[in-house]
């Protein structure tokens, strides 16, 4: 059964998913997850030759912290192992460069907004 708070980041994963796509990035995975790490979305941007590991957080408006600032020094740790597994297990991306970016989605009752921080970390 999910939970309200699992439903509430799948709606920002999605918006950050739908936002990668209208920007030109070529969807890789979502969730990719490896023992206690995991990457929430994964895109190449194919002109720069970037693999391009996103951390998505939702909150919502009321909340007194902007949502990139839970992202610790040690979940970027943790992303940073997971996106090296993720090349060792896709070979064909060798070479390739990785960037880690932020993906914020704060949501009130209507509307959200977006705010998408590259080479967040």
């Amino acid at each position: 059964m999910r939970t309200v708070k699992r439903e509430f980041g799948d709606f920002g994963e999605k918006i950050a998913k739908e936002y990668f796509i209208k920007k030109g990035y070529r969807f890789l995975a979502s969730n990719f997850s490896y023992n206690k790490y995991e990457i929430d979305l994964i895109f190449e941007e194919e002109k720069t030759k970037t693999i391009v590991f996103i951390e998505v957080k939702t909150r919502k408006s009321d909340e007194i912290y902007l949502p990139e600032e839970s992202i610790t020094y040690t979940k970027q740790d943790k992303i940073r192992k997971c996106a090296s597994l993720y090349f060792k297990l896709n070979r064909e991306y060798k070479g390739y460069n990785a960037r880690f970016d932020s993906f914020a989605v704060v949501k009130n009752d209507r509307e959200f907004r977006t705010n998408h921080i590259e080479n967040a970390f």
